[in-house]
């Protein structure tokens, strides 16, 4: 009656790759087998399984699993298709190039890595999903491609959705743009418009050492002077910018108010290189991308969308997946809310998965306003300074909210307590106890 639905799965649809309802037991061993086949298949992705409660509660006789159904594998790119690419990049005045998810496959990680090495390209991780290149290599660019496109006259763009925001920066007109992915049609985008010289639908784990060796072999002794000299200018940027930022944020340590800066710096030295960070920090992602140091493969993850509330589902999976490792979710208060977060912490105690949520909480939904001043820059909101449902102040306790969830909570507003309030945090997650540190940070 009243708790059925007539399309339960309309409302995930437009979020999975297959979704569909049982309609006979008989063949629930076919259908789970090709749920994970569609999952596990590149490009990866959920799939959602409606099992009504009438068809569970019919009888079943002489059940027999199949064989697995293999997930279907993208191929790899020939030395001929790739050759036009290698040529460019190798004799490329300024190559750039620009991923958002390669690094779901750990191993290109090195990979990707030795490409930018040789021929001197800044990486730019742009809407990234992953870790894609150590943020503390010296050809790590940050996450806007914007000063780099200008520049570019040929772009290597790598698993990207998002690759830059037209009405911010355009490429060159004379550039010349490759684009290689799981999905470079994105056909369940309305939307796509992004323009390439050429669109290869490939694995880029196994297309990218290829392209590498192409490369190789095509460099003059002027394109490798020419690569090496970029990489010494960009790495010497990448070490100002790394150190003015450490220096700001120290310089912030003594204020009366806790800085985003600050906080970001803190968790950076209290977090080793094997702790896995799912990162939802919104609209202080730019200091969570530019100061967090992450280095090793698998360790750093967002949600790659739009919405908000994944990061603590998201902690209790890794925990599930790697319950050796630390986990620790950086999350805005908004952010948090989303989350359920007595659902997500009383998941974390019941299945023992205990994992760190740091909250970098100003009290507002940010990004609703910096949107708002964004569009209307001399709107009536402006005018009147009234942003209506923005403002999150008086904010929750969360610490308590915490605690009445079998977790750790703190509340942190002093910027010396910080350091040794996350070693607190992380030790009580050590011992096997989720830790929410509700840190009340500066409003923008």
């Amino acid at each position: 009656w009243i708790q059925d639905q007539t399309d339960q799965s309309m409302a995930v649809r437009g979020y999975c790759k297959w979704t569909y309802e049982l309609r006979r037991n008989e063949s629930i061993h076919h259908v789970m087998n090709r749920a994970f086949q569609v999952a596990s298949s590149e490009p990866g992705g959920p799939t959602y399984l409606t099992l009504p409660r009438e068809v569970l509660m019919e009888p079943v006789q002489n059940l027999r699993m199949p064989a697995v159904l293999q997930p279907v594998t993208l191929p790899d790119a020939s030395p001929e298709v790739l050759k036009p690419i290698a040529e460019a990049l190798a004799q490329a005045q300024y190559p750039l190039v620009i991923t958002g998810s390669t690094g779901r496959h750990t191993g290109a990680v090195a990979t990707l890595t030795s490409l930018a090495e040789c021929i001197g390209a800044p990486v730019v991780t742009a809407t990234a999903s992953c870790l894609n290149i150590s943020t503390a290599h010296p050809l790590w660019a940050g996450i806007s491609p914007n000063d780099h496109l200008k520049e570019a006259d040929v772009v290597l763009i790598l698993d990207c959705d998002v690759p830059y925001i037209p009405s911010n920066v355009t490429p060159r007109t004379d550039a010349r743009i490759f684009w290689l992915d799981s999905d470079p049609l994105k056909a369940t985008m309305p939307l796509f418009t992004f323009p390439a010289d050429l669109r290869l639908q490939v694995d880029t784990s196994k297309t990218l050492s290829g392209l590498l060796s192409t490369i190789e072999n095509k460099l003059t002794t002027e394109d490798r002077d020419r690569h090496n000299r970029r990489a010494e200018t960009l790495a010497e940027k990448h070490t100002d910018q790394r150190n003015a930022l450490r220096q700001t944020a120290q310089d912030q340590a003594s204020q009366s108010l806790i800085t985003p800066a600050w906080l970001i710096h803190c968790v950076d030295q209290a977090l080793g290189q094997d702790v896995i960070v799912m990162d939802e920090t919104v609209t202080n992602a730019r200091f969570a991308h530019s100061m967090l140091t992450r280095t090793q493969p698998g360790t750093w993850f967002t949600s790659g969308g739009a919405s908000l509330g994944w990061a603590l589902g998201a902690c209790i999976g890794a925990k599930l997946a790697a319950p050796e490792r630390t986990v620790v979710a950086l999350v805005g208060d908004g952010t948090f809310m989303f989350g359920c977060p007595t659902a997500a912490l009383w998941t974390a105690a019941e299945h023992k998965t205990p994992f760190l949520t740091v909250i970098l909480n100003n009290q507002m939904h940010f990004a609703t306003k910096r949107s708002w001043l964004m569009h209307y820059p001399e709107g009536t909101a402006k005018q009147t300074n009234q942003f209506p449902g923005v403002d999150l102040s008086p904010s929750p306790d969360f610490a308590r909210l915490a605690q009445s969830c079998h977790a750790y909570g703190e509340q942190v507003d002093d910027p010396r307590a910080l350091p040794e309030a996350l070693n607190r945090g992380l030790e009580a997650v050590a011992a096997g106890q989720a830790a929410v540190l509700d840190v009340r940070i500066q409003r923008p």
